[in-house]
């Protein structure tokens, strides 16, 4: 477990060098812990087994706001190599203890990030509120990269059909069904926080939620034209396919045209006969063989 403090009247965030689980400290304590550390933790919390719930297991993003205490839960995905990781956790907001429960220290880095920063005159519900801007801080660059490798996609696809191609285009579609699904939970959470149901906020903090929200829903926009470029891309695929698929058909028929012309000729030829008995003599390496209805039928 790792403690961090939070002094007001400086708005300065430090981690402290041993945390101590102490439920009548004077200050505003950060806390990150494990589920069994957070289960353990003397204070007594006001619907911890409504928040319990919700961790085992963590589904989506969300936020629920009491009189007592903010708490919800996260799925945060982050893009690595190529690959999406998604890191879990939950959070409690009591008058004066924060509580960010995950089992990985995935949030450690950005605490410490926090702990360079200022943050006075902040509300201990605006501190949760800039760990989740801080969360977002690089989102952006993140996506103009998705949209760099569709463009390099899109180049290589007019020069030459890749290989897996559909492998290719179904592991960016999944990509982006998390990340649009990820933008439109924090969307939902900005919107829950600015409600004035179970304890209002103060303009101030209104207006930063909807600041949050706001920035969710531009990312959010981003996603949606990266799923429409996608499907571009999947269309050129589909027809580049159906041109090459049409070249090779194109120059099948024209083989047969000609290595069966005389064919063609020997059918015009005798159909004029038809309905009467004809026998054909053909010549070839067997010898001379007629070729006749044996049940007394016309051939034609």
């Amino acid at each position: 477990m790792e403690q961090y403090s939070y002094h007001e009247e400086t708005g300065k965030i430090t981690l402290e060098k041993k945390a101590v689980q102490n439920s009548e400290n004077a200050g505003k304590s950060i806390y990150l812990m494990s589920l069994d550390e957070f289960l353990s933790h003397p204070r007594k919390l006001v619907r911890k087994n409504n928040f319990i719930h919700s961790m085992t297991p963590i589904q989506y993003c969300k936020i629920e706001k009491y009189r007592e205490c903010v708490q919800g839960t996260m799925r945060v995905p982050k893009g690595n190599k190529g690959q999406v990781c998604i890191h879990n956790f939950g959070f409690y907001l009591s008058e004066q203890e924060l509580y960010l429960v995950e089992e990985s220290h995935f949030l450690m880095e950005y605490l410490n990030k926090m702990a360079e920063g200022t943050y006075e005159g902040y509300s201990f519900r605006q501190i949760l509120l800039a760990l989740f801007e801080e969360l977002l801080q690089d989102e952006v660059l993140y996506l103009q990269k998705q949209e760099e490798h569709l463009a390099g996609l899109e180049e290589e696809l007019l020069k030459k059909i890749p290989d897996y191609f559909y492998e290719m285009i179904m592991k960016y579609r999944k990509r982006f069904n998390i990340f649009h699904a990820y933008y439109e939970q924090l969307m939902n959470m900005g919107d829950v926080m600015q409600t004035s149901v179970n304890g209002g906020l103060s303009e101030e903090e209104k207006a930063q939620w909807q600041l949050f929200s706001n920035r969710a829903e531009r990312l959010h926009d981003h996603v949606e034209m990266l799923r429409e470029y996608l499907v571009q891309i999947r269309e050129l695929y589909q027809s580049l396919i159906a041109v090459q698929q049409n070249q090779h058909f194109d120059g099948c028929d024209n083989d047969f045209s000609a290595a069966h012309a005389d064919r063609r000729l020997v059918w015009n030829e005798f159909s004029k006969y038809a309905g009467v008995w004809v026998e054909i003599c053909v010549s070839g390496s067997y010898n001379s063989e007629y070729l006749s209805d044996h049940f007394g039928n016309y051939l034609f």
